[in-house]
């Protein structure tokens, strides 16, 4: 990466202009999801005592005991100050995806000397629908500043300043402190700093930036272990692991940015149980990424493509063996990607003179549909906790006829998997377990979810709570009765016809 050199006038204008277009089109494309309501996991941050927390939140766990004290900071400063509506923290995240899009448009120009080719690179990043689902969420301020201080880091380091590496460590902590992910960048920074230590003239910034990326990786994992309560590493369920789902994962995430289509039809269809779909899915993706490689080797190098990539790939590493993934987390390999795609795309028009309307033509129409089909996700999340919200009165008002202590066995048959890949929630997605209690303001009541070792032999009543329609229904059963209950009469009893 490398610094553009401008005229004074141009230092701040233009990188304010793409800035603030970028800034424009998140917040257009976002639409309602600008106040969206909490769904899923999000209940999670929707703080009892915000004002409080903000003097915590580097000292206790974030929900489901991660670490993010940046987000859980920022999230209990807007609803301490402006209240518990989600408008400051989209605003936020949307400022962040803007000046993540600066650096892909510096960067890009500094590379190729075109204006054209960096505004490719920002137009791919702002209308990704792999952009929105991260920009329009509620809870993903720490994958968007993540992604933007891992981006910073490697832009910092090639400045080739005086205070380069200190700078780029700086930048490290951020990003690891925001999301736990962002440990892939310190690999990448490792790797970097130890490369760049063979050269002489390299050797001590380069020193400096790997042992510091080691030592800072080290010590942040022990302090976060030390604040979580379990053993260092990625992941504190065993749903971190390696396997054939690596290959699965990498299709649904890298194919969709080229596909002329949903990634809810990407995702349904790479995880339609077919054995040969997910491989055939990543042959597809890498042979659309082959052609952008070479184009863009063609165009500013070999060794320049190759850091591109290695910086996309550093920010998958910590999720790729994740058991499952999320469209949003391909986000963290988007500007790396973007930049890529910019300069491919310029290289194409400028070395064929003929195809240069017709290739200008397609990525128009591939913008368009990227935009489309953004705006389209925007709408579901916002339809999403709108939803939730319908079922929170629900619930509230079907708990005041629930026995004293009973638990709660929730009913939803839908496939949690594609839903939390596609954020197109219904029932128990929306509104999970462990908000239940809170939800209906009873904290005498436990609630699980519906699998037959949670209802045979309960000592208390027990609770069926379904979530059909968008309705909610539920039956109290004695605990004698419910011991005869097979899980397709739970679902008979609790969804109704």
């Amino acid at each position: 990466m490398a610094h553009v050199k401008t005229s004074s006038s141009a230092h701040w204008k233009e990188p304010a202009l793409v800035g603030g277009v970028s800034w424009a089109i998140q917040l257009l494309l976002m639409g309602p999801c600008l106040n969206g309501r909490f769904f899923c996991d999000d209940w999670q941050f929707l703080l009892a005592d915000p004002c409080r927390m903000i003097g915590q939140a580097f000292l206790v766990p974030s929900p489901y005991d991660l670490y993010r004290p940046l987000q859980l900071l920022a999230i209990a400063a807007s609803q301490c100050w402006l209240g518990p509506g989600t408008l400051p923290i989209h605003l936020l995240v949307a400022l962040f995806h803007a000046v993540t899009c600066v650096i892909v448009w510096r960067v890009t120009q500094a590379w190729v000397g075109s204006r054209l080719a960096a505004w490719l690179a920002v137009a791919m990043l702002s209308v990704s629908q792999l952009s929105i689902t991260a920009v329009a969420g509620n809870d993903t301020l720490s994958l968007v500043m993540g992604t933007w201080a891992g981006v910073l880091a490697f832009w910092l380091l090639s400045s080739g300043s005086r205070y380069s590496g200190i700078l780029s460590l700086a930048a490290l902590l951020i990003a690891l402190l925001s999301k736990e992910s962002s440990i892939g960048y310190s690999v990448g920074l490792i790797c970097w700093g130890a490369w760049r230590a063979v050269d002489p003239r390299t050797r001590a910034t380069g020193l400096l930036v790997s042992t510091g990326a080691l030592a800072l990786t080290v010590v942040y994992l022990l302090w976060r272990g030390h604040v979580t309560g379990w053993t260092p590493g990625l992941d504190p369920n065993p749903g971190f692991q390696f396997g054939p789902q690596v290959i699965t994962h990498l299709a649904m995430l890298l194919l969709p940015m080229f596909l002329p289509s949903s990634t809810t039809w990407t995702f349904l269809t790479v995880q339609s149980g077919h054995r040969l779909l997910p491989a055939l899915a990543l042959l597809a993706s890498i042979a659309c990424w082959l052609v952008v490689l070479r184009s863009a080797a063609l165009q500013v190098g070999t060794r320049r493509s190759g850091a591109l990539l290695a910086l996309s790939v550093s920010g998958l590493i910590a999720v790729l063996p994740l058991r499952r993934v999320s469209e949003l987390y391909a986000y963290a390999a988007l500007p790396g990607l973007a930049i890529l795609f910019g300069v491919a795309v310029f290289g194409l028009m400028a070395r064929h003179d003929r195809r240069r309307l017709l290739v200008g033509l397609a990525v128009v129409l591939w913008l368009a549909g990227q935009a489309f089909f953004a705006s389209e996700k925007a709408v579901q999340m916002y339809a999403n906790g709108e939803s939730a919200a319908v079922l929170a009165r629900g619930v509230r008002a079907a708990a005041a006829t629930w026995p004293h202590g009973a638990k709660v066995v929730m009913v939803d048959d839908v496939d949690p998997r594609t839903q939390y890949s596609l954020f197109r929630m219904t029932g128990g997605r929306l509104l999970p377990p462990e908000e239940v209690a809170r939800v209906a303001g009873r904290t005498d009541i436990s609630a699980v979810f519906a699998p037959a070792s949670c209802v045979v032999g309960a000592d208390t009543a027990i609770v069926l709570l379904g979530y059909a329609r968008g309705q909610v229904r539920s039956r109290t059963l004695a605990s004698a009765s419910a011991d005869t209950l097979t899980l397709g009469a739970i679902k008979a009893l609790a969804l109704g016809p």
